[in-house]
């Protein structure tokens, strides 16, 4: 869903500068805000700056869907076995191993080791 709000925020920015091209070609704003001398309506200037906007707008969304279809989010409440550490996973209504949480919900890769503190407890076991 943030994915859907992020594009929309683009498209709705980029429709914001292309109604100011235009705002700006029929109303003349330096004429009317500011004084300066009144300059004819151009068109086909408009056109072409809504083009060069439209142009940019396709390749920064585009590049935003990209990133963002990379981008794997974990966002929320985890309720995770203060045991064995499984997770369980709301949508399947069962418990995995936090690896497998893990893999099957990001990109992230495990190493397994001892902490000092397990390595200490390991030692004095043996």
């Amino acid at each position: 869903m943030e994915k859907k709000k992020i594009i929309i925020s683009e498209i709705a920015g980029f429709v914001s500068v292309i109604l100011f091209v235009w705002l700006n070609e029929i109303i003349d704003l330096p004429h009317v805000m500011l004084g300066a001398p009144a300059t004819p309506v151009n068109y086909a200037e408009s056109v072409l700056e809504s083009f060069a906007v439209l142009v940019v707008a396709a390749l920064t969304i585009s590049i935003t869907n990209k990133l963002l279809k990379k981008i794997k989010h974990l966002e929320g409440f985890f309720r995770i076995c203060c045991v064995c550490k499984k997770i369980y996973d709301s949508q399947k209504k069962e418990w995995i191993a936090l690896e497998g949480y893990f893999d099957e919900n990001s990109k992230l890769e495990f190493s397994h080791g001892l902490c000092d503190d397990c390595t200490k407890l390991y030692k004095k076991m043996v």
